[in-house]
């Protein structure tokens, strides 16, 4: 949906109803996202590195990290071309 929710006395309980459990799905979500974001961090095995940015899968930051990585694995010859 593109219309933002106004509050009015002219909402349907159906409307209302319908914008509070999209709310909340919205907050499980963020809030699920971060649960598994952390249980990552907690139980990974300590020889995988784990590498935080802050940054969209789409930003430059984000690519240009994953090369360097991967650059580094074929130096190191953990990847064989």
């Amino acid at each position: 949906e593109t219309s933002e929710w106004k509050e009015s006395s002219h909402n349907a309980a159906y409307a209302i109803s319908k914008y509070h459990a999209e709310m909340e799905v919205w907050r499980g979500l963020v809030e699920g996202l971060d649960a598994f974001i952390q249980e990552t961090r907690e139980t990974r095995p300590q020889n995988v590195e784990l590498i935080e940015l802050d940054c969209h899968i789409n930003d430059p930051e984000f690519s240009e990290t994953a090369l360097a990585i991967l650059d580094h694995w074929i130096a190191e010859g953990v990847i064989k071309l």
